[in-house]
């Protein structure tokens, strides 16, 4: 009954925004806890690549739209390629701002500092003005955690194409013309590993035989005697 009297004390304005705020409120509760107790099972911020608007340039390629890589636009004496090479934009190339954690942060902010404002006496559009910009702010500080996150996520990532070329030492032997796997050991930035090897070699490698490690099949590497 007393929610009910409250509820229509409210402005429609203050009412719509009410409607905005709840909501979004108890989804980024959810979205914390499942972020802190990792109910989904991954470590950290993780993002689908569907759920946010990628602006690497990539996507301007020949099949999404227009090709401008092969054009040199002048800017104040800048080239297009000049621009590239600047960190900050190359920093902002990479973020994804309309993720799902960031719109449901910004709509979170935007609403609640939009009632905020209006509760002290703020004019309607100033009071939701000011709720807008504090949401944009959030929504792209949500988006640079969320890159950061990925990144330091893929820096502790070990990449199988990281042998290349690399020197390894047979722990088990490796038979000829790839009719079986050996094993070999190698250690690649301070990392000791073992990995399934095989070789295109007429005889078998040994163990304690230094190799080369050619190419990857899968996740076996591809040796020949060093």
């Amino acid at each position: 009954m007393i929610m009910a009297e409250w509820w229509e004390t409210l402005l429609t304005i203050e009412k719509i925004l009410y409607c905005i705020a709840v909501p979004s409120t108890i989804i980024l509760v959810l979205q914390t806890l499942v972020l802190l107790f990792g109910a989904d099972g991954h470590e950290g911020i993780n993002p689908s690549d569907t759920s946010g608007l990628d602006l690497d340039a990539d996507c301007c390629g020949p099949h999404h739209g227009m090709d401008f890589s092969g054009t040199d636009i002048d800017m104040g004496g800048h080239t297009h390629g000049d621009w590239e090479d600047m960190p900050v934009l190359q920093d902002f190339d990479t973020l994804r701002l309309f993720t799902v954690q960031g719109l449901v942060g910004f709509f979170t902010t935007f609403s609640w500092a939009s009632i905020a404002g209006i509760s002290q006496g703020v004019a309607h559009w100033t009071a939701m003005l000011i709720g807008f910009i504090l949401g944009v702010i959030l929504m792209y500080a949500v988006a640079v955690i969320i890159k950061y996150s990925r990144r330091l996520a893929e820096d502790g990532t070990f990449h199988l194409k990281n042998t290349l070329g690399q020197t390894a030492t047979v722990y088990l032997p490796i038979p000829p013309e790839r009719q079986g796997q050996g094993k070999v050991n190698i250690t690649v930035h301070n990392r000791f590993l073992e990995l399934s090897a095989v070789t295109n070699e007429h005889r078998t490698i040994k163990t304690g035989e230094s190799v080369r490690i050619t190419d990857i099949i899968n996740d076996s590497v591809v040796v020949e005697i060093d």
